[in-house]
């Protein structure tokens, strides 16, 4: 999410609608779903820069910013790993208006994806009304005992302490197949590849030369190579990003990983020399 495309956008959705107002006492009139860190499906993560820049967005047009905070508890390296947008919405800046960010984890990512049980995290002013709402559902008596309420102040803003303790088996699991699928890009993938290693999250994003349909390839690979992915125009609302993969290596072994790159690779290079072989 780039903010001076976020701010154009919302500029637009303003002028179309009647009766909304940016006053930061009146009730947010828009949201904007985000995953800041280690982002499905690309893996990348905002920088400090981008992250002020869009709390600031958020302030000035007084609109909600839901922050997906999953695929930073699953970080690979020692130091800690990147701050959540929500520590980017301090009480101490001179536009701070009571808050206008939330933070949702979840542990089915770090224990096992049946596990539907998670939680949020944000300033008084945003949490109190849920807190309210939910005691006023009728749950049962067992379940209104899972509700509550804790002090954000006192939570570490980067979940440092779910990653570096409840997380550290499946962590260094996923450490191990990360570095499976990068190095074998290293060593083997063709050179009009281009990929980033990410230090966190499920997934990696390639990137092919302009004129490769990704979706096309995966037609390609799947039928002939018996090997998947997920074309990077099925992650675009705008049917962007046509010569782009996400390769997830969350679920597989090492070696299952390191097996599927190289079938991929030899179906991409098939591939090709086919697309040339149409041309001649």
């Amino acid at each position: 999410m780039i903010p001076e495309c976020l701010e154009k956008a919302l500029l637009s959705y303003k002028d179309q609608k009647q009766n909304v107002t940016c006053e930061p006492s009146s009730r947010f009139w828009a949201a904007v779903y985000l995953v800041p860190v280690f982002s499905n499906p690309t893996g990348w993560t905002y920088t400090e820069e981008r992250c002020k820049k869009l709390v600031q967005v958020a302030r000035k047009y007084n609109i909600l910013l839901i922050a997906e905070d999953v695929y930073n508890l699953i970080y690979f390296q020692d130091a800690c790993p990147p701050k959540r947008l929500l520590s980017y919405d301090l009480a101490t800046d001179a536009d701070y208006t009571g808050g206008n960010v939330l933070s949702n984890g979840t542990f089915s990512k770090i224990f096992a994806p049946s596990v539907r049980l998670g939680w949020i995290e944000g300033p008084a002013k945003l949490l109190c009304p849920i807190y309210e709402s939910l005691l006023a559902t009728p749950f049962r008596k067992k379940e209104k005992k899972q509700l509550s309420k804790s002090d954000p102040t006192k939570v570490p803003h980067d979940n440092s302490a779910v990653s570096h303790n409840v997380n550290k088996p499946s962590q260094l699991h996923l450490e191990k197949r990360l570095a499976a699928l990068c190095d074998t890009l290293d060593e083997l993938k063709p050179t009009d590849w281009q990929y980033h290693r990410p230090k966190g999250g499920f997934f990696v994003w390639v990137t092919f030369p302009e004129h490769i349909s990704a979706l096309e390839f995966l037609r390609f690979a799947r039928e002939r190579y018996d090997v998947t992915f997920l074309p990077g125009i099925c992650c675009s609302p705008t049917l962007g990003s046509k010569n782009s993969a996400r390769l997830a290596f969350s679920s597989l072994n090492e070696d299952a990983i390191v097996s599927g790159l190289k079938k991929l690779i030899l179906a991409y290079e098939n591939f090709t020399k086919s697309k040339k072989n149409e041309l001649a």
